[in-house]
């Protein structure tokens, strides 16, 4: 008997192992088993993702968050005891700061004004991070109108803030979880109440059944504010003593210990729950009438997002990226007019430990080799923590690799792959000599099939072919149970010796001998290390069954 899968798109991402009984839903059809160190693309296909670039050491841990100050854009890394900011990746100057151990790194809180950045800890007084003219300076904020003590050693500090309708708000402090203060309208350090009028400020409570310690807020046309017990909404049209009003809407609830950033992703406005294993989606309910409701976004894909402890959302990639306990990155791909939402998973040498995007790109804090790296992903090599050499000359010699001595790195030289060397005296040295050379750490894509239907899994079957799209692609091995095909893309001829492989796009057969049971196994996999680019674009598999 004769059958044909045919897969068009992975527009579902990675599929938790609880639904491989599912052959019966569409959701299936477009999903994978493994997604690793891939792309899903909003039309459908996957791609190997980019590398990283090293762009610096960093002495400790550290927590990222990015700012836009009169169309520049800047990158600023929060290490324990300091704050180093960086313009167009590259770092401009280091601050000193109070927050000096790394659990209280774990605990910031960013807000962003003008042309500032206000940083809450809940155990460190508010800090505020500004640009003025061409200086960045750190100062404390003061304010005025709270009753005396309200923010102090003893009673602690607020652990969340923001800006609405021309108020600072104040959330949450040891001996207050559940206030909030508003400031008078106008006056962002002015907080004094009982004047009788419109713009006074605001302080208020947080009452309903179980524990609303707060732990969050997002600023949008309503307060959003996000406590261990729910979520609420603070309205006001506008936020005045007489109207403002605040209603838990929904009770999933986020977690205390980290501070994960809220994000809005394509229209979404999407937090991580308490127990830090779920993500959902916090928005209107389409009713019309100001209610909200959650909505978990990976609910075919739990298996991803255990251990979430920091996220962030590039818009130019259309793209959410969960960074986990375990030092891997759970990555949503969202395109809502497309209908996509697609989760794959990097890993990488190493641990990744934070990450947060602007319009340079996405940059990450990654731990290798009990050393700290600031990195930003890349498209100029497929390796990570990727360092370039370029001369106007050709050299055999790659040095100043120092931080990779010892290590085992992958080379593309003059866009050519070399074999892996290891470091050593801070140097490789090339067969041939080069203009250009990227040297990092390799890192294995994996496309995974899922399970073939558990009608067929007891019965021999043989791959009579399969046929893989590709796009722009220059390296793809294919694994069919255990045969390993690597596809060719080498041309031959005259004047092509020692120039780059060029890309191909179009179909690529295979065709494997023999019979074979596969039971909940793969019927395929296209995976590998080599740092050259790979798009499929779809999958067509035709097969025997031997009944």
């Amino acid at each position: 008997m004769k059958r044909q899968f045919l897969q068009t798109s992975f527009s579902s991402g990675e599929i938790m192992p609880e639904m491989f009984g599912r052959g019966d839903l569409a959701t299936y059809d477009n999903g994978a088993k493994s997604l690793v160190n891939v792309n899903v693309l909003s039309t459908g296909g996957v791609r190997r993702r980019s590398g990283t670039k090293y762009l610096n050491r960093i002495h400790s841990t550290a927590r990222l968050y990015p700012i836009t100050i009169r169309g520049v854009v800047y990158m600023t890394v929060w290490s324990v005891g300091e704050v180093t900011i960086y313009k167009n990746t590259t770092k401009q100057t280091q601050i000193k700061t109070v927050f000096d151990t790394s659990d209280i790194l774990e605990k910031l809180f960013f807000a962003t004004d003008t042309d500032a950045i206000w940083v809450c800890s809940g155990d460190k007084a508010i800090q505020k991070l500004s640009l003025s003219t061409h200086t960045w300076a750190m100062s404390t904020p003061v304010f005025k109108g709270l009753e005396r003590g309200a923010l102090s050693l003893a009673k602690g500090y607020p652990v969340a803030m923001g800006f609405i309708q021309g108020r600072t708000v104040l959330a949450g402090t040891k001996s207050h979880p559940n206030r909030i203060w508003m400031s008078r309208s106008g006056h962002p350090l002015d907080f004094a109440l009982n004047k009788g009028l419109d713009d006074d400020g605001i302080d208020m409570v947080l009452l309903s059944n179980g524990n609303n310690t707060i732990t969050g807020l997002f600023c949008a046309s309503d307060l959003m504010v996000f406590t261990t017990a729910g979520e609420w909404i603070v309205s006001g049209s506008p936020i005045t003593p007489a109207s403002v009003v605040a209603r838990q809407h929904t009770r999933v609830g986020s977690p205390e210990s980290v501070r994960i950033p809220v994000v809005d992703a394509d229209g979404l406005v999407i937090f991580v729950s308490t127990t830090q294993s779920a993500i959902h989606a916090y928005k209107q309910d389409g009713t019309g009438s100001g209610s909200y409701d959650t909505q978990p976004i990976a609910s075919m894909a739990r298996h991803m997002i255990k251990g979430v402890t920091d996220m962030t959302y590039s818009p130019k990639h259309n793209r959410v990226l969960a960074v986990k306990s375990d030092g891997t990155m759970a990555v949503l791909t969202i395109d809502r007019a497309e209908g996509l939402s697609a989760w794959t998973r990097y890993e990488t040498n190493g641990t990744y430990r934070a990450c947060a995007a602007n319009a340079d790109g996405i940059y990450t804090v990654v731990e290798r080799y009990g050393k700290y790296m600031l990195e930003i992903f890349s498209k100029t090599a497929l390796m990570d923590s990727v360092h370039t050499q370029k001369t106007t000359t050709k050299t055999t010699t790659i040095s100043g690799l120092q931080r990779l001595n010892g290590h085992t790195v992958f080379v593309v030289a003059d866009g050519i792959v070399a074999k892996p060397q290891t470091v050593d005296n801070a140097s490789i040295r090339l067969p041939y000599p080069v203009r250009e050379c990227h040297v990092g750490y390799g890192y294995t894509h994996k496309i995974q099939s899922l399970p073939i239907p558990s009608a067929l899994a007891d019965k021999k079957i043989r791959m009579r072919k399969l046929v893989v799209r590709l796009q722009d692609t220059a390296s793809a091995i294919v694994h069919i149970g255990n045969t390993v095909i690597d596809i060719g893309f080498r041309a031959y001829g005259k004047g092509v010796l020692g120039k780059p492989i060029p890309l191909f796009s179009g179909d690529k057969v295979i065709t494997v001998l023999g019979w074979k049971s596969y039971g909940n196994n793969s019927i395929w996999n296209i995976s590998g290390d080599t740092p050259l680019p790979i798009t499929v674009l779809s999958i067509k598999a035709e097969i025997s069954v031997n009944t």
